[in-house]
Parts: C-alpha cells; sequence; structure tokens
C-alpha cells in the first residue's frame, strides 16, 4: 500500500500544489487503495495487486491534460543563477577554500610546534640531569 502512495507522490511531484490538485490526489489514492483491497480479497498477491493498480491507473499527462492542469515549469522549481551570481559564488567558495586551507595549516603547525618543543624540552632535561 505504501507503494501506492510513493507513486502517486512522485507522479504529482511536478504539478503545483493548488487545492483542486491535492483534491485529486486524494481522490485517486482513495480509488487506487479501493482497487487494491479489491483485488487482495479476489485473493491476489500483494505484489501482483500494486502492480495492476499501477498499470490501471494510466498516465499523469493524459489526466492533467484533461483536467487543464499545467505542470510546474522547470525555471519555477530550480532557480536560475545570473553570470554576475555564478561568479559571485565561485569568487566566495575560492576564498573560502584558501581561509579553511590555511587554518588547517595553522593547526597541523602548531601541533608541529608543541611536538618540537616538547622534544627540544626533553633533551634539555636529560643533558641537564647527565651533569
Amino acid at each position: 500500500m505504501e507503494t501506492i502512495m510513493v507513486y502517486l507522490e512522485n507522479m504529482f511531484a511536478g504539478l503545483p500544489k493548488t487545492p483542486e490538485v491535492e483534491h485529486l490526489k486524494q481522490e485517486l489514492l482513495s480509488g487506487m487503495e479501493d482497487k487494491y483491497l479489491e483485488l487482495k480479497r479476489e485473493g491476489k498477491s500483494e505484489n501482483e495487486a500494486i502492480g495492476i493498480v499501477i498499470s490501471e491507473f494510466g498516465n499523469i499527462e493524459e489526466l492533467t491534460a484533461e483536467l487543464g492542469i499545467q505542470p510546474v515549469s522547470a525555471e519555477e522549481v530550480v532557480p536560475v543563477l545570473t553570470e554576475e551570481e555564478a561568479y559571485a559564488y565561485t569568487t566566495a567558495k575560492r576564498n573560502a577554500g584558501f581561509w579553511i586551507g590555511l587554518g588547517v595549516l595553522l593547526c597541523a603547525l602548531g601541533v608541529a610546534f608543541l611536538i618540537f618543543m616538547n622534544t627540544l624540552f626533553e633533551n634539555y632535561a636529560n643533558l641537564a640531569a647527565d651533569r
């Protein structure tokens, strides 16, 4: 049953989220659930029932064309960047990468300095103890 709901959600993903589309989706889900339960009562397996329900559903494009619902255009779903915005983004990424790299380098140098100083003081302490 969940497979049918996921299928229906995917079919309606490209359509606008209007009340009429949501109502249509609920009606289709109700009809598909009824058909699924009917097929299960007839003795069909779950996979067979789901396959039959989905195959009888038809094409979402035909259904939306009949109802006059236009799919959401790509520009509404995905924003398009101008050339200046894209350039500003790549510049900001490059600058952020530089500063992150510099920070990592300074952290590594700090650890290396601590190890060097520890080794230096241990050697000095050993020399002082030998005298």
